[in-house]
């Protein structure tokens, strides 16, 4: 990759910084950037950065759990993100009941939070895949907006 994943300080999640290095890349490419810095704690800032710009207006009145299965180099990454009474905490691991589960590989999990890609198209074109209710995992697409800038 030209720009190193490297280079990016992981704890200040920034989505333009993210699409700025990974627009254009292969999958391979984004994966060799993303071992670079190490997977587990690429997702730890990731999921931080959901947590982050977490939106509670837009999932008001709601409690739930989301799986997701991520597929990295370094095989299946699971993170539980829950949302309860307003407040979205994240944690590494696997939950027995999530409302949802998403399964998808790590270069498309970054594109989605970089803005590059919208889940709904990754799902048409079987590149993400849903368990449980799927048409309340479309909606929580506007709780974690693309926009991280504006929470600042």
């Amino acid at each position: 990759m030209s720009n190193s994943m490297a280079d990016i300080d992981l704890t200040q999640f920034d989505e333009h910084s993210l699409k700025a290095l990974i627009e254009g890349k292969t999958d391979d490419e984004i994966n060799e950037g993303i071992d670079l810095v190490g997977v587990d704690k690429a997702l730890a800032a990731a999921f931080e950065g959901m947590k982050k710009v977490f939106d509670p207006k837009m999932a008001d009145g709601q409690s739930v759990v989301l799986q997701y299965i991520i597929d990295s180099n370094d095989g299946e990454k699971f993170w539980v993100v829950t949302v309860k009474d307003g407040v979205c905490t994240v944690e590494e691991g696997e939950d027995d009941n999530p409302r949802a589960t998403l399964e998808l590989v790590l270069p498309d999990f970054f594109r989605i939070l970089a803005g590059l890609v919208e889940p709904m198209m990754l799902f048409m074109s079987s590149k993400l895949r849903l368990q449980g209710d799927m048409m309340f995992a479309q909606t929580t697409q506007s709780w974690f907006p693309h926009q991280p800038e504006s929470k600042k």
